[in-house]
């Protein structure tokens, strides 16, 4: 079973099991998934920090990559972590407006070169819970992104576009 396969038995065993006896009066928790693409998505962790208010924290294993033929093969990986100040406002009963500053990292590893990414976003998003405890949600996170490698000058660079929508779900618990 593909490991993709595996993260949505996973969250579908969640959504189907209601662990309101192990909550009590503690703020509410969710864990998920985030995804832009079959081959790039990372783990949510959502903790309740205030009313409508969330820290979050993502980290993802992503883009391993091993592309060429014999001697020109380039093998590259990267690693993310993120933390999130989430807020949210209601629409309607079963829909919220998410949006928050989320600070990243980026590890980048790519035949013997090495990237360090820092980054800081802004999260819009939408969430629609689905069923009891369960939300699936959309959400951009446009980003002012700095690329450092141990042999140059930083670059800086903005960016936004279609690739970097991502889907999520989340189990609340």
């Amino acid at each position: 079973m593909s490991t993709l396969k595996r993260i949505v038995v996973f969250l579908l065993f969640f959504q189907f099991h209601n662990f309101q006896s192990l909550a009590q009066e503690s703020p509410s928790k969710e864990l998920g998934i985030s995804m832009t693409g079959l081959d790039n998505f990372s783990f949510l962790f959502k903790k309740e920090t205030g009313e409508n208010k969330f820290r979050r924290y993502s980290g993802a294993l992503f883009n391993i990559v091993a592309v060429g033929e014999s001697d020109d093969i380039i093998n590259q990986i990267r690693l993310g972590l993120a933390i999130g100040f989430e807020k949210r406002k209601s629409i309607s009963d079963d829909v919220q407006f998410v949006h928050g500053w989320r600070p990243s990292m980026n590890f980048i590893f790519n035949s013997g070169n090495s990237f360090f990414n820092p980054g800081i976003g802004y999260i819009l998003g939408f969430q629609h819970n689905v069923a009891d405890n369960f939300w699936i949600g959309i959400e951009a996170i446009p980003s002012a992104n700095m690329i450092w490698t141990p042999d140059s000058a930083p670059t800086v660079g903005i960016e936004f576009n279609t690739t970097s929508i991502a889907i999520t779900a989340l189990h609340r618990f």
